[in-house]
């Protein structure tokens, strides 16, 4: 029984365990939303919020005529936005969380390559 306790933890183990935190901090970056460029507001972006959003452009590319979108904002409840700046808004959504995306694989590629524990520790999301 000793011998368990005082076992040393692989470094591929101590890898699983930082790449699942690496995924949680990801999704929760993505899900904690944006501040708009454009419009000066905050998002929400949870799931139930990109898939309205991917809704929402669906049925500006299907319907021309629509001019207006009121949509929820976090800091002033709900705005209309011009079409133009829904659509401006959706793209900024998107590279928000192709910003996340990106900074994830990062990380994930150099705790690929970490050696030991101290190069693991130095793997941040920050």
């Amino acid at each position: 029984m000793a011998d368990i306790l005082h076992h040393p933890i692989s470094l591929e183990f101590l890898k699983e365990k930082k790449l699942r935190q690496l995924r949680l901090q990801c999704e929760n970056r993505i899900l904690s939303g944006f501040s708009s460029v454009r419009t000066k507001h905050k998002y929400s972006y949870s799931v139930y919020d990109q898939i309205n959003t991917t809704g929402q452009i669906v049925m500006l590319l299907a319907d021309n005529s629509i001019t207006d979108v009121v949509w929820k904002t976090e800091d002033q409840g709900f705005v209309t936005h011009t079409r133009e700046e829904f659509i401006s808004v959706a793209s900024e959504a998107d590279a928000h969380k192709k910003s996340c995306l990106t900074r994830y694989q990062q990380l994930k590629e150099q705790l690929n390559v970490a050696r030991n524990v101290e190069e693991l520790d130095h793997i941040q999301w920050e």
